[in-house]
């Protein structure tokens, strides 16, 4: 136990030196908050912007980062307004390796105006033998007028407008078992509020009176795979004239996307229009939403007059409703790479972050992120101000989305560094980077984990570029890919591993404990200084388990606690005088001496014909304890048949599996002698 208490306040020493010396910065750049992952990079190429009918040339550039990738295939994928050369849009290449970069060039011309987006797509597989892909894209705007084109999609402010599917007059609210529904509606300050009222009180109160009407429906949106669609839940919504665009009335959708209005004059022919906003304004400025970014201000959910800032879809324009309650039905937002539902894809991410806060910790918003179809952004958080996100981060996952809000959250906690980060450029979640970096970008990733209810991470946008938490990091799987080790704690992936292990309910290996979110969340708002190492101390200050440390060692950081088997006896418990041939017992005592449990607690019985033990000796037999807490002693019997008369010689011992064990100087027994009597019976040949 000393060596891990001198090791702990060494360490502890070289993080207050690095508080002290460290200055503070505002913000994290997009190379400290970087995706990072990939095994390859791709870069993409043209000299000038494409002009309309004319052949561009783009250069692909492969890049493998640290291993060789193997049985690479190259795909180009265009829109159908891009003619290409065929004979070379795709490659099949035999290896990439770190040293050889491969280069490839496409023709292609450009045949209708308008936004376009070339899509590279490249797969293969690492040395280990592991799947991976990647893609980049190229984006451009091609005009008519070649003094347009640009190299970029022009960022629009405009309003998609959406379809209605149906008209169904049914109550858009599911009732609960007792008849009840949640309502979603607007305070006077357009902040979010709900309340439960009865399926028949809530409709009675929708008659309305003469030249009054009421609006309810629902919106939902194409998924993100455009194989389903889910719900605009918890968003902002504004009925408006449909002619003159003049508000109406405010309200919010539900948890299942359906909304209603308080009852407005009946603007008859004009008719009405639904816009829904990708942003939930909450009380006391804790809202979250994706706004556009030639307007947004920093923390702009956070004020309910910002409202315009944010992106928004608009229903058809439905005229001549009659008075009363009238359900519009079903609106949807057609699937579109270039349109704000990419933005509403992030807000419907945020609304699963705010639903797991809200059940799971204390921390609260407010979480704004700008989001454009640029691709010149990056991805990355500024410290008290806003989330970044490039063009392609809302396709295919969302775990880029929720990683970036994970710092969010950690900033809003009150225990996000104010120093530089120690990030290098570029840091890898497999590599050593640094104290601070490995904390930050870990518990990022980790709050996805906990979102997702998942241990996987997938890089955007594919959603085959994924490592899992639950096995790449694990203790025996860290060579040759995993940085391992004393500093392993400066390994982001270690330490995400070892929080999601925490957590979940598989026990794999070592990681025995299960742990709510509630002691990860606490721990995090507690911890004094941004390392691992602190949160692990808040964990103990708070009076958690101990014994927690064992899933920090299945993810091979070892600066806490041990547990120690020791072997103090073997000595014979039965038949004081045997014979050869007949039945005795030997006894061998073992405990736990440590701070922790053990996990997997093989004792084994070894026999010799010498008074020496060289570890070449066959097990007799053996049993495994599992998991054995601090401070319980147990005593094996084994029952053997002793074949040869004369001295024979017995100990115990426990093997370490895991390389845990504090000691091993005690992990053998005594050396036991046995006198064993020949049968002279048995010798003579008599039965």
């Amino acid at each position: 136990m000393k060596t891990i208490t001198n090791n702990l306040i060494l360490i502890l020493m070289v993080l207050i030196g690095l508080k002290v010396s460290a200055q503070s910065i505002s913000d994290l750049s997009d190379q400290n908050t970087a995706i990072i992952g990939y095994d390859l990079d791709i870069k993409l190429s043209v000299d000038q912007a494409p002009e309309l009918y004319k052949k561009s040339n783009l250069t692909i550039e492969l890049m493998a980062k640290n291993n060789n990738i193997r049985d690479l295939k190259v795909a180009a994928i265009l829109s159908s307004d891009i003619s290409v050369n065929t004979s070379n849009i795709n490659k099949t290449i035999d290896m990439l390796s770190p040293e050889n970069p491969y280069q490839n060039n496409i023709d292609f011309v450009v045949n209708q105006p308008g936004q376009h987006m070339i899509t590279i797509k490249v797969t293969g597989y690492v040395d280990d033998n592991r799947y991976t892909d990647r893609y980049e894209y190229l984006y451009f705007t091609t005009s008519v007028n070649s003094a347009e084109n640009v190299l970029t999609w022009d960022e629009s402010t405009e309003e998609d407008v959406s379809i209605l599917l149906s008209s169904n007059k049914n109550s858009p609210y599911t009732p609960d078992i007792n008849g009840y529904i949640e309502v979603a509606m607007a305070d006077e300050n357009r902040n979010l509020i709900t309340k439960k009222v009865h399926h028949d009180e809530y409709y009675a109160n929708q008659k309305g009176q003469a030249g009054m009407l009421t609006v309810s429906g629902a919106y939902v949106m194409r998924n993100r795979e455009n194989d389903g669609a889910y719900a605009y839940a918890n968003s902002l919504v504004q009925l408006v004239t449909g002619v003159s665009g003049a508000h109406r009335a405010w309200s919010y959708t539900n948890s299942e996307g359906s909304f209603t209005f308080p009852a407005i004059a009946n603007p008859g022919s004009d008719g009405i229009i639904v816009r829904v906003y990708s942003v939930s304004f909450l009380a006391n400025g804790l809202g979250y939403g994706v706004c556009k970014p030639s307007v947004c201000t920093d923390n702009a959910a956070a004020d309910s007059a910002l409202y315009s800032y944010f992106y928004s879809q608009l229903s058809p324009q439905i005229p001549n409703l009659p008075d009363g309650a009238n359900n519009i039905g079903l609106i949807q937002t057609p699937f579109s790479l270039s349109n704000s539902l990419r933005a509403m894809w992030i807000n419907h991410d945020m609304n699963d972050a705010h639903a797991h806060l809200l059940q799971n910790s204390l921390v609260r918003g407010p979480f704004t992120a700008v989001w454009s179809n640029s691709s010149t952004d990056g991805n990355y958080y500024n410290l008290g101000g806003n989330i970044h996100f490039k063009s392609d981060v809302a396709n295919g996952t969302n775990h880029t989305v929720l990683h970036e809000l994970g710092h969010n959250v950690m900033y809003n906690a009150g225990t996000f560094p104010t120093n530089p980060s120690d990030c290098p450029n570029p840091h890898y979640v497999d590599k050593i980077s640094g104290t601070q970096c490995a904390w930050t970008e870990g518990w990022a990733s980790a709050f996805a984990n906990l979102v997702n209810d998942d241990p996987s991470r997938c890089f955007a946008p594919s959603t085959s570029n994924c490592i899992s938490y639950e096995t790449d990091p694990s203790f025996d799987q860290c060579f040759p890919d995993w940085d391992c080790g004393l500093n392993s704690h400066q390994v982001e992936g270690h330490v995400t591993g070892a929080l999601w292990d925490l957590y979940d309910t598989n026990n794999d290996g070592i990681d025995i404990n299960v742990y709510g979110t509630n002691e990860l969340y606490d721990t995090m708002q507690l911890s004094a200084y941004p390392a691992f190492l602190s949160w692990w101390s808040s964990w103990l200050a708070q009076g958690f388990p101990a014994e927690a440390g064992n899933s920090l060692h299945q993810n091979d950081i070892k600066f806490t606690q041990s547990y120690d088997i020791d072997l103090p006896l073997t000595y014979h418990s039965s038949n004081l005088d045997p014979v050869q041939g007949q039945s005795l017992t030997i006894t061998v005592r073992f405990g736990n001496i440590g701070d922790i449990s053990s996990v997997g607690t093989p004792i084994t019985l070894y026999r010799s014909l010498i008074p020496v033990f060289n570890g070449f000796e066959p097990p007799v037999r053996s049993y495994d304890y599992g998991v054995v807490e601090p401070g319980d002693v147990f005593n094996v019997n084994y029952a053997i048949v002793e074949p040869n008369s004369g001295t024979v010689y017995y100990r115990g011992c426990y093997a370490d599996q895991h390389g845990l064990d504090e000691n091993s100087d005690n992990n053998c027994s005594n050396i036991l002698a046995i006198e064993v009597r020949p049968d002279v019976i048995f010798m003579d040949g008599f039965d």
